[in-house]
């Protein structure tokens, strides 16, 4: 057992207290550290308490806050590594959402652009049919109007053939008519003067 007063180092741990392995005070003893003025032992890191500690059955001069405050502070380190691969993770997460929201978004845009175009385009088709149909019936319109004109006048005309032909029969039966009472006229006027000429009651046929 190592009974050696505080600050006096041991072999086993040299310098661990900042001091060396050989190092003597003024009275020629073996130190394992180098002392303060007031003949305290100046540690490693300033403000780290020690406390005598049993090592595998010995007891020794032991720095425990320094090696729990590397650990820790290795351990914190390590989580903050954690901490900063996760917060990657979650900014990835997040970007990933974010894109493909956008992504969603733009699909989305897309459709409505299409649907949009889509609809555009039929009405165009559907008024070009409505144009092509009312055209189509101004046409047949036109040639019915056209036709009906024509028949009108084909009618007129053979009306007016009609009527002339009537008149020209009407014409020609009233010369007919004419010329027989004119005949007729001529006849008796020839029978009187042929009754006055023979003076007798009785009247002979000129043949």
């Amino acid at each position: 057992m190592d009974n050696r007063a505080e600050g006096e180092g041991s072999s086993l741990w040299p310098g661990i207290l900042g001091g060396e392995r050989e190092t003597k005070d003024e009275e020629g003893r073996k130190t394992g550290g180098r002392r303060e003025e007031d003949g305290r032992l100046r540690c490693v890191n300033e403000g780290v308490r020690e406390r005598k500690e049993e090592v595998f059955g010995v007891q020794r001069n032991f720095v425990t806050r320094l090696s729990v405050y590397v650990h820790k502070k290795k351990k914190k380190k390590k989580k903050k590594k954690k901490k900063k691969k996760k917060k990657k993770k979650k900014k990835k997460k997040k970007k990933k959402k974010k894109k493909e929201e956008e992504e969603k978004k733009e699909k989305k845009k897309k459709k409505k652009k299409k649907k949009k175009k889509k609809k555009k385009k039929e009405k165009k088709k559907k008024k070009k049919k409505e144009e092509e149909k009312k055209e189509k019936e101004k046409k047949k319109k036109k040639k019915e109007k056209k036709e009906k004109k024509e028949k009108k006048k084909e009618k007129e005309k053979k009306k007016k053939k009609k009527k002339k032909k009537k008149k020209k029969k009407k014409k020609k039966k009233e010369k007919k008519k004419k010329k027989k009472k004119k005949k007729k006229k001529k006849k008796k006027k020839k029978k009187t003067v042929v009754s006055h000429s023979l003076k007798i009651g009785v009247f002979f046929s000129p043949r």
